[in-house]
């Protein structure tokens, strides 16, 4: 693989770690049902005043709910990915997400071909590289279990198209 769709891959996972991610959340239970959920990253004051709590977002918008008509107030301290499952293009998936001990990669291609997996953690270190004979359709797992909890890049390069992703490791 050259070099410039090397730099090329990591710039994409990059860019897909930072988007992909949701901040920590706050979520507001009004006893009417009303669930308001706020990132955390976007709240610049919180307090509770004159029986309300007041939340001044960072963008200049005040929230205010009266203490009486809250049924309960959680916030949410783990970072997840959206789905379960990471469709790394239309023919590569990703699974779990987050994982503990393995992930399991999906490759579904027409034509015998091998796979290059590459596995790079976010200081761009190659954790893990193999090239992987025709795998077919059949799911191939990788074992995660004495990685350090982290986020981590994949690379899938089966010759004539790369796909790049990224996964949660968690302990």
């Amino acid at each position: 693989m050259s070099r410039k769709r090397i730099t090329i891959s990591f710039f994409a996972l990059t860019v897909l770690c930072i988007v992909g991610l949701h901040a920590q959340d706050m979520n507001v239970l009004e006893k009417g049902g009303n669930n308001t959920k706020i990132a955390l990253n976007t709240i610049r004051s919180l307090n509770f005043n004159a029986g309300n709590l007041n939340i001044n977002l960072k963008d200049g918008t005040p929230l205010s709910v009266s203490l009486e008509n809250v049924r309960s107030l959680k916030f949410f301290v783990i970072t997840d990915v959206e789905t379960p499952v990471l469709s790394l293009g239309e023919k590569v998936q990703l699974y779990p997400n987050p994982a503990k001990d393995l992930i399991t990669i999906s490759v579904f291609q027409e034509q015998q071909s091998n796979v290059d997996i590459r596995i790079i953690s976010l200081d761009g270190r190659t954790v893990y590289n193999e090239k992987v004979p025709y795998i077919g359709n059949n799911p191939f797992s990788i074992d995660i279990s004495n990685w350090q909890q982290g986020i981590y890049g994949v690379i899938v390069d089966n010759g004539k198209s790369v796909y790049t992703g990224k996964f949660i490791k968690i302990n």
